[in-house]
């Protein structure tokens, strides 16, 4: 924060932040999957991964429900990935980025194999916006109310070092669009705003008979601190 943006050139404002505390029942859960750069990472180690959980509701708020952001290699890119499928088992649909996505899903097909834990992925093609212009997609629903944050989301990273990242994304790359350093977040995050998506209906404009004893995000969030149940020791989700 030592080259702070002037709030008239902000795209987005501090103002516009939501936070809840307890998730609704019921999400539809899509992920969306922004890999680092390979070529980059090989040379730099300084592309990050992101994996952004979003969970929607029937009046059209979306919830961060969960993140990954760190400097992963290729076999790492797999164990994270197959950690959020485990940690939330009904995840609607996952997007990979298309960028550098051949090397990664032909290692997951055959990771799959190997270990036998299998799910799909839907390709995220690119588009002809510029990077700027897809993020800015996300300004309606923070300006409208419509997009909600976790007051606190701790991950901690592969060098063991923890991190707010609700606060990373705030203060390094919300306030500071678009001139911020990494834009990783706010890229992988809209993604939401793909066509692909736009169908997806959330579950509780559905008739579905779920078990009595699941409730979204039990397993515990990644990186989180949790009780012996598995769910997070702060926020009992």
């Amino acid at each position: 924060m030592l080259n702070p943006v002037a709030k008239q050139d902000q795209k987005f404002q501090h103002e516009w932040l939501r936070f809840y505390r307890v998730l609704p029942p019921d999400l539809l859960l899509i992920l969306l999957c922004d890999p680092a750069n390979t070529k980059k990472y090989k040379r730099s180690g300084s592309d990050y991964t992101v994996y952004w959980l979003w969970g929607l509701d029937s009046r059209g708020n979306k919830f961060l429900v969960d993140c990954v952001r760190d400097k992963l290699t290729l076999p790492e890119r797999w164990s994270a990935l197959k950690q959020v499928v485990q940690r939330y088992p009904r995840i609607y649909r996952i997007g990979y980025e298309q960028y550098g996505m051949t090397a990664d899903i032909q290692h997951f097909e055959e990771m799959m194999s190997v270990e036998g834990f299998y799910f799909s992925l839907v390709e995220l093609k690119g588009n002809k916006l510029s990077k700027e212009d897809r993020i800015a997609r996300l300004i309606p629903g923070f300006e409208q109310s419509k997009i909600f944050l976790p007051e606190h989301l701790f991950y901690t990273d592969k060098e063991g070092k923890e991190l707010d990242l609700v606060k990373v994304f705030i203060d390094e790359e919300y306030l500071t669009f678009p001139f911020s350093q990494h834009d990783d977040l706010l890229d992988a995050a809209s993604r939401i705003e793909d066509e692909v998506f736009a169908s997806a209906k959330p579950y509780d404009d559905m008739d579905l008979d779920y078990d009595d004893d699941f409730t979204l995000g039990s397993m515990g969030r990644m990186g989180r601190q949790q009780d012996r149940t598995g769910r997070d020791a702060i926020t009992g989700y």
